[in-house]
């Protein structure tokens, strides 16, 4: 079954490349809700121009949980991130943005689960007609339940709902897009390779306030467990790992144009903790809020 799992993913990842903000991808992920940074680089995507483009910035949360998994939920939880992209225009509307990100978050109280994780991607971003495909490799160095170094190769896919609407006079300022993500781990350092699927759905909104760009979503999510990422009690595969919703905002910042793109984000995010092992390592709650906080820039 595993086997199969992996050969799916592979096939959607030949087809892909990483989705818009929260629901689109890597160069512009965690920099600016429902596509506002998107929006504003518009000129990257002209023919015969390619620029190296750099994104980043750094978020604190109130708790950090990867895929359901608690790492650390008191003291500072410090999260900096930096993406290295370009784009390239393919034709008829399709642009490929290959991209290398890193990601960190340190939590400085002691006691928590995790004292800190990194990870590190490699992929590509393709985007047509409202689809957006992100294919990518990740090294991060965390498994759920034990420090180990762990290769995972993924795919994520969405599309753009509101792309089948009658064009207004303000296109691109609503959206809808639901999206899947299949992710197997090539190799686990610790512990068992195993399979994560994401799906969900995220509408977003932008307009002006005041002249300045403003985008707020409102992304839910389903983290499931086709081969052995969530279990029972039993150590049998939990098809049903967490449920997620969040509202997301972000708030474009007045700069100078030499000084790129900055924008303030923020986000609630309420998650339901389903599978019986992650329930475990939340210390037996179920139910949990996490705040964010952060600056991000995009030049």
């Amino acid at each position: 079954m595993r086997k199969g799992i992996l050969a799916l993913g592979l096939f959607l990842a030949m087809l892909s490349g990483p989705w818009l903000t929260r629901a689109v991808g890597c160069p512009y992920c965690k920099v600016a809700a429902a596509g506002l940074a998107e929006n504003d680089q518009s000129s990257s995507e002209e023919p015969g121009n390619y620029p190296l483009m750099l994104s980043g910035g750094f978020d604190v949360a109130s708790s950090y949980f990867f895929r359901g998994y608690l790492q650390a939920d008191h003291g500072l939880i410090l999260q900096p991130y930096m993406n290295l992209f370009t784009a390239i225009p393919l034709g008829e509307g399709s642009v490929l943005r290959p991209y290398a990100s890193l990601f960190n978050s340190t939590h400085f109280a002691n006691n928590n689960r995790m004292a800190e994780m990194s990870d590190g991607m490699i992929g590509a971003i393709t985007t047509w007609n409202g689809f957006v495909f992100d294919a990518r490799y990740a090294y991060y160095n965390m498994s759920p339940l034990m420090r180990s170094n762990v290769h995972e190769f993924g795919a994520k896919a969405s599309f753009d709902l509101a792309s089948l609407w009658p064009e207004t006079d303000s296109p691109g300022t609503f959206s809808l897009r639901p999206f899947i993500g299949l992710y197997g781990e090539l190799s686990d350092q610790d512990g068992t390779e195993e399979v994560f699927l994401n799906v969900g759905l995220e509408p977003s909104w932008r307009f002006k306030v005041a002249g300045q760009s403003v985008g707020i979503s409102l992304p839910i999510d389903w983290g499931l467990s086709p081969d052995g990422y969530y279990l029972n009690n039993d150590n049998s595969n939990a098809t049903f790992g967490y449920f997620a919703s969040a509202l997301t905002t972000s708030i474009a910042l007045p700069m100078p144009d030499k000084c790129g793109q900055w924008y303030l984000n923020g986000s609630i995010q309420y998650l339901h903790l389903a599978a019986p092992n992650v329930v475990a390592v939340n210390g037996g709650d179920r139910d949990v809020c996490v705040g964010n906080l952060g600056l991000a820039f995009v030049f």
